[in-house]
């Protein structure tokens, strides 16, 4: 027997012999060889418990860690009929662990991709590789892409495209751009919109309070069976360190730490847990996240409701299934919808809005599955409809109770993000201010929402206005202004206050409906401004460019908005925000900048800038007349 190296990558020990001979090119000296001798299943383990000739691979037994269900680590390969096709499906998830070092659920998502190709080869009666074209990919992508959202096509086209470098790694029979105008039809543009459309949305604040009493009155109450009161438990902890679900299921026990902060005066508490999620090591790592007073409780609590329930195995998690085990995902979501079922009362759904109900809380039926985790569901009430909040709601509100008393650093730490751009795809601004936002600055003089593009100079609403789809949303909305004969300069109050009013006590419906998706991108184009041009940025000429272009368009616009004021005040409001908004970009970026050139200029020269940057030519050519410009609208006090 060849002797041996083992690796370990994925929690997983390899056999990497076997598996560098597995992925070698089979068609070395063969390039017309019969399909049965490119296609030879060898006989080699690559881990443990799995052999490459077996159909069926379970790498579970192999793995150290376990980071998913046990499912995510099984490979059936067993009804695919082709050799062929059989065999590269199988160096797709041998290359995409071991060469690409994806994680298994990555890997699990792709091979269900590959597999629906496969299946639609057969179903047309390809069984030869070599015999795939770019007609039967189009064909293949036009039915599957039906039941895609744009954002998710990207991946699995991607997954396609490796499995087709699978295929060509042996037969060598296709164009450099076969395939390419299929694997490349996605739309840039809309993905991103969806992604910024598509955000879990944040708990509203009093119901966000009323999950955490009820929940801390249950951890408490010695009434309630064990499982009932660790489900509790649980829900504290979320609510108070907005923990992914995954790393949730795998918290442990004894991994609380403290330290003496303020000279010894007050304790502070980490907790430390397994991360996979955001960490750029495949493998996982150990991470921390601060505790709250709240957390704390819970989690001591948890360890010791759990205590006999661990003993049966010796287990080290905090939150074990009645056998000692790890919680399925089902298993795990369960016992938490039936904390909602059995609150709904208490936690007072009805007296939510209408926006409120429809955006930023779910609606469901009782299953027979909550039925059996809880004692409190009778068999009668299946079907029964209730509300509830997901997990990952959690983590939104944590980011937002937190973002306005902790600088962002503080706040990516304790989220365990790897980038800052991950806490801010967080954020979300209060709804009342949206929708307050949303009329001031598509009000038209007499009161409605303007639904003339060419009486408005925002670039945004002029989309918005010229996509049919909002235009009906703006007649919906002004319908409603004219049949409660409101109008927005001089009840924007009162128009908020009816439009957040509880559901049961208005008929508002389509007007709603069409003010949540005009609120949805009003709130994103209010959350790109205030980080552009709020936040303090670190200087950095490269941005220079960009930021006089806006500085411009903001300056244009706030010197129209002073002359339409002077004529009519009902404009003031509008252009006292652009005021403060061109004011700030010029404090926290443009001047900044400004002030960064000066220096490299005084310490590399005009010639080295240009040829490094030169975008900036024209700037450095104007910097007497734009330093005027900026200091112009910035207020003397922040000059000094």
């Amino acid at each position: 027997m060849v002797e041996q190296i083992i690796l370990t990558i994925n929690e997983t020990d390899w056999y990497s012999k076997n598996v560098a001979k597995t992925l070698s090119d089979v068609t070395e000296g063969a390039g017309h060889a019969p399909s049965e001798m490119k296609y030879i299943e060898l006989n080699m383990q690559i881990v443990p418990t799995v052999n490459f000739a077996n159909n069926f691979w379970d790498f579970y037994g192999s793995v150290k860690r376990i980071l998913y269900d046990r499912s995510v680590y099984k490979f059936n390969f067993n009804d695919i009929r082709s050799t062929g096709l059989r065999f590269l499906a199988k160096r797709y998830v041998l290359r995409s662990l071991f060469d690409d070092r994806n994680s298994y659920s990555s890997v699990e998502s792709g091979f269900f991709t590959v597999k629906k190709f496969i299946k639609f080869l057969e179903s047309h009666h390809i069984q030869s590789p070599g015999a795939i074209t770019s007609r039967l990919l189009r064909v293949h992508w036009s039915e599957r892409k039906k039941y895609l959202k744009e954002a998710g096509k990207p991946r699995v086209l991607k997954d396609l495209r490796k499995f087709l470098t699978e295929v060509d790694n042996v037969e060598h029979i296709w164009s450099e751009n076969e395939f390419e105008e299929v694997l490349s039809d996605y739309n840039r543009s809309l993905i991103a919109y969806q992604i910024e459309n598509d955000k879990t949305p944040n708990i509203p604040n009093d119901l966000f309070d009323r999950i955490i009493s009820c929940a801390i009155k249950d951890l408490d109450d010695e009434e309630l069976n064990v499982a009932q009161r660790m489900t509790a438990g649980k829900v504290v902890l979320f609510s108070q360190i907005g923990m992914r679900q995954g790393e949730g299921k795998k918290i442990e026990i004894n991994k609380l730490c403290s330290e003496p902060i303020f000279n010894g005066t007050q304790t502070a508490y980490v907790m430390e847990f397994w991360t996979y999620k955001t960490t750029r090591s495949k493998d996982g790592r150990w991470a921390q996240t601060r505790m709250t007073p709240q957390a704390v409780k819970a989690y001591e609590k948890l360890e010791e409701l759990g205590r006999s329930i661990r003993a049966k195995i010796g287990s080290s998690l905090l939150f074990p299934n009645a056998r000692g085990k790890e919680f399925s995902s089902s298993g795990y979501k369960c016992p938490f919808m039936t904390f909602f079922y059995r609150h709904q009362e208490d936690l007072k759904f009805d007296t939510l809005s209408h926006y409120e109900l429809e955006n930023q809380v779910k609606k469901t039926t009782v299953k027979k599955a909550h039925i059996n985790s809880s004692r409190y569901i009778p068999d009668d009430e299946s079907d029964n409809e209730f509300y509830y909040i997901n997990f990952h709601q959690f983590r939104v509100a944590v980011v937002n109770k937190l973002k306005d008393k902790v600088p962002l650093q503080w706040i990516k730490i304790h989220m365990n993000h790897l980038e800052e751009e991950m806490t801010k795809h967080y954020f979300r601004d209060d709804k009342k201010a949206v929708i307050e936002e949303t009329f001031k600055f598509r009000a038209s003089s007499n009161g409605l929402l303007e639904t003339n593009p060419d009486n408005v100079d925002s670039e945004e609403i002029k989309k918005e206005l010229n996509d049919p789809l909002f235009k009906e949303n703006y007649e919906a909305i002004n319908n409603f202004l004219r049949r409660k004969k409101l109008s927005i300069h001089n009840d924007i109050k009162e128009i908020v206050k009816v439009l957040s009013t509880p559901v049961r006590d208005m008929e508002l419906g389509y007007c709603l409906n069409a003010l949540g998706r005009v609120c949805e991108r009003q709130e994103r184009l209010t959350l790109q401004e205030k980080w552009y041009s709020a936040r303090v940025n670190i200087p950095n000429i490269v941005n220079l460019p960009f930021t006089y272009k806006r500085f411009v368009e903001k300056m244009v616009l706030v010197e129209h908005n002073k002359e339409v004021t002077a004529k009519n005040q009902l404009y003031q409001r509008s252009y006292e925000l652009e005021l403060a908004s061109l004011e700030k970009l010029c404090i926290n970026s443009l001047y900044p900048e400004l002030e960064l050139l000066l220096k490299e200029i005084d310490l590399n020269g005009v010639e080295l800038i240009v040829k490094n940057y030169p975008k900036l030519e024209d700037i450095i050519n104007s910097y007497t007349r734009i330093e005027t410009e900026c200091l112009k609208w910035m207020p003397k006090a922040s000059i000094a």
